[in-house]
């Protein structure tokens, strides 16, 4: 691949800035031409040195921050063409998603094409529907798969969901929830973050999102299709794991010769008193932030975090 090749995106940015008058010259037939009386002359301008200088810098950058336009879409820099080996060609590009919530924004904007048309408004609207459905459904799953098994704390995953702070523990369960393959490669640093290891069943369902400074970024590929195995597999084999978190494998907590299980009552057996007694003595929280004020959980959600440990 010639990487001196710009792609559509870059030739209509330089398109769009070119303020260069033009004079064509056509072979005219006198009787079909109109009169000069109302002809407004232009001075010829030289050749805008902007456009040189956008054209180099599209396909040159190779700066660690990305510069961010909202709603807009971002042409793939340099750095990242270089992770991916060249393999990335024109096809994809990174887009310019609500701040807000922006991961769980990147995410619908890479699974759903629906998803791509709708106004900013409505996007954020539809992520935080889907942050409300996380939230609900995380106990069923975070007690069937498991995750305390993996040093994972519920009220961890639910509150970097909310806070748009991504970690293992929420990519576990987005990989669970949507049985995808999910990385974040964190592009100012250089390395990436997934919640599993890569599983070729998922083959056709990898979903890459870019951190950029404290913004997720979708890959999107321009035809809709989902980023592919040879993509993904140049971030795992390229970059090293965020060394701030251990591996998921490295987690694993034996609980062959313990029990850390408590032995509940149903639900209705439990006044929310009692259950706020045994969560404090597991140290349990019985309050959670709504809103930015400390709230009691409701009765449901005390008891089934006591039953996830």
């Amino acid at each position: 691949m010639n990487t001196n090749n710009p792609t559509i995106s870059q030739v209509t940015k330089c398109v769009k800035r070119n303020k260069q008058n033009i004079k064509i010259n056509i072979n005219v037939h006198d009787e079909f031409t109109q009169g000069f009386d109302f002809v407004v002359y232009r001075e010829k301008k030289e050749a805008s040195e902007e456009i040189k200088t956008i054209s180099s810098n599209i396909l040159n950058d190779t700066s660690s921050v990305i510069n961010y336009n909202i709603n807009e879409i971002i042409d793939i820099p340099k750095k990242l063409e270089t992770i991916f080996d060249n393999q990335i060609g024109s096809n994809y590009y990174l887009f310019g998603v609500n701040k807000e919530n922006s991961f769980l924004v990147s995410l619908l904007y890479v699974m759903s094409k629906e998803f791509k048309l709708k106004t900013l408004e409505k996007q954020l609207i539809f992520s935080k529907e889907l942050l409300e459905l996380l939230v609900n459904e995380l106990p069923s799953y975070f007690r069937n798969n498991k995750y305390a098994n993996y040093g994972f704390k519920m009220t961890s995953i639910i509150e970097n969901l909310q806070n748009n702070s991504i970690d293992e523990g929420v990519l576990k369960y987005l990989y669970d929830y949507y049985n995808i393959n999910i990385v974040v490669l964190d592009y100012n640093n250089e390395k990436y973050l997934v919640g599993n290891d890569y599983n070729n069943n998922f083959n056709e369902k990898n979903v890459i999102i870019i951190k950029n400074e404290n913004i997720y970024l979708p890959l999107v590929n321009m035809f809709g299709t989902m980023p592919t195995k040879l993509l993904f597999k140049c971030i795992l084999n390229k970059l090293k794991i965020n060394k701030e978190i251990n591996i998921i494998q490295n987690k694993i907590i034996d609980t062959s010769n313990k029990s850390n299980k408590l032995s509940l009552k149903a639900l209705s057996s439990y006044k929310l008193g009692d259950l706020q007694s045994i969560a404090k003595d597991n140290n349990v929280s019985t309050t959670e932030d709504v809103n930015g004020k400390k709230k009691n959980k409701i009765k449901q959600k005390l008891y089934d975090e006591l039953l996830s440990l």
